[in-house]
């Protein structure tokens, strides 16, 4: 067989960040981190530092969503790569699953379709991985707790999923 490679490229825009912080909104937050290192991998130096990186870490959220499903003629917006392969007429038809609606009735063999289409030479590989919404990963979560996986599951952050020895990549 033959692959044939092209490339889709996203445009990432300078966008202004608009917002007006209190710090008093922010200090019961300070506090609790400053506390100690329970659940926090590492603590920021200052409360400037906290407050800089909530702001970044609310701005990387948006440019996470715009990266994927960013439509350009929106306000705000850059195109991401789910609107251009959408729109993408040459895109092979073998590329191409068909899917529907999805719950956790059906999110098991929604998933199998994917891996189905996934070429002989990429299966297998440590880096392939499945990006899915938020609401797959919730149905997929949900059929794993009704096969019986409910503690395994339902007491992790839902970092490890696999599907078919395919890592499950959960994005917004």
């Amino acid at each position: 067989s033959s692959v044939t490679l092209t490339e889709r490229i996203i445009e990432p825009e300078t966008f202004q960040v608009n917002l007006q912080l209190c710090k008093d909104d922010f200090r019961s937050d300070w506090e609790a981190v400053s506390m100690g290192y329970s659940a926090f991998d590492s603590l920021p130096k200052t409360f400037q530092d906290y407050l800089l990186g909530h702001v970044v870490a609310k701005s990387a959220q948006k440019n996470e969503i715009n990266i994927w499903q960013g439509d350009g003629s929106t306000s705000g917006q850059f195109l991401g790569f789910v609107p251009q392969l959408t729109a993408d007429a040459a895109l092979p038809a073998a590329n191409e699953v068909t899917g529907i609606s999805v719950t956790a009735g059906n999110v098991i063999a929604e998933l199998g379709k994917i891996v189905d289409a996934i070429p002989a030479e990429l299966y297998g590989s440590e880096e392939l991985s499945i990006y899915v919404s938020q609401n797959i990963k919730r149905a997929y979560v949900r059929a794993l707790g009704t096969a019986g996986f409910v503690d395994r599951y339902n007491n992790q952050d839902m970092g490890d999923l696999m599907f078919d020895g395919v890592r499950i990549f959960a994005r917004y």
